[in-house]
């Protein structure tokens, strides 16, 4: 074993023979642990005994002090004649409250200079305690502004948590109905395309010929623009031959090559607006 442990082993057997005394020491497991921990629990004890002396001797020796300043005491008012007995009502009842007091401000002994340093404690405490005070009024001053503010705060920001929640509210319903229309909508599509298929067939099995189509009308249609700003020149050129010369033979060959042409650009417009009617 060793050393150190066992001498704290005969430490902590010596000790528990001071605590059981005439009494048998109960039996418990030797090990190194709780070798250890009796022996600090036998330190921490032996040195909690060692103030509890000296405590209780200074106790006593203040009891000793005030006995032996009670006998005194007695013995001077004893020589002059004054007992208890010998006050007056108000007299014992002044040294009633002297002495409670004393025992209330905890003096040292009964002398002015005891109960006036004991009242300046007094005085001092209770002047700390007035600062303490007042720095707790200011802190609670700030603190109750500081709640006001945010309580403000919570009050605003619960308005806007109400707002946002009737904007949610009128946004849900909003897309319910969007998304009901849209679910109607992609119906509507289905049906439409469904309905152009079918129409796509028929459209084949009536052999229709393609110049009615939309695409071929629009093509003819720019080409009669075409057409009828050709004839616009003419038009105008033939009514300036209105005011030709008098030479009439060579007005009048003109005349002709002019409503020739005319002619065909009238037969073409026909044509063109019969090829428009099939």
């Amino acid at each position: 074993m060793d050393p150190s442990l066992a001498s704290q082993q005969q430490k902590v057997k010596a000790w528990l023979h001071e605590i059981f005394g005439d009494e048998q020491v109960p039996e418990f497991e030797i090990n190194q642990q709780t070798i250890e921990y009796l022996y600090q629990l036998s330190q921490e004890t032996r040195q909690h005994d060692g103030h509890l002396q000296l405590v209780t001797k200074d106790l006593q020796q203040k009891a000793a002090e005030y006995n032996a300043e009670a006998q005194r005491l007695s013995g001077i008012l004893h020589r002059i004649q004054l007992t208890p007995e010998s006050l007056s009502q108000t007299g014992a009842n002044s040294l009633a409250t002297l002495s409670k007091l004393g025992v209330l401000l905890d003096v040292r002994d009964p002398s002015n200079t005891s109960y006036l340093l004991a009242m300046q404690d007094v005085d001092d405490d209770l002047e700390k305690v007035s600062e303490e005070a007042e720095a707790e009024a200011d802190e609670l001053k700030k603190l109750t502004k500081s709640y006001h503010k945010v309580l403000q705060q919570c009050n605003s920001l619960q308005k806007v948590l109400d707002v946002a929640k009737a904007k949610a509210t009128e946004d849900s319903q909003l897309n319910s109905k969007r998304e009901h229309e849209t679910t109607f909508l992609l119906q509507k599509e289905k049906g439409y395309k469904k309905e152009m298929k079918k129409m796509e067939v028929q459209f084949s099995q009536t052999k229709i010929d393609r110049s009615l189509f939309h695409e071929s009308l629009v093509k003819k249609s720019e080409a009669l623009k075409d057409i009828h700003s050709q004839l616009e020149p003419l038009r105008a050129e033939l009514a300036s031959y209105s005011v030709l010369p008098p030479d009439l033979d060579e007005a009048k060959v003109k005349l002709f090559e002019y409503k020739r042409e005319l002619e065909r650009l009238d037969k073409q417009l026909l044509d063109c607006i019969g090829n428009m009617a099939l």
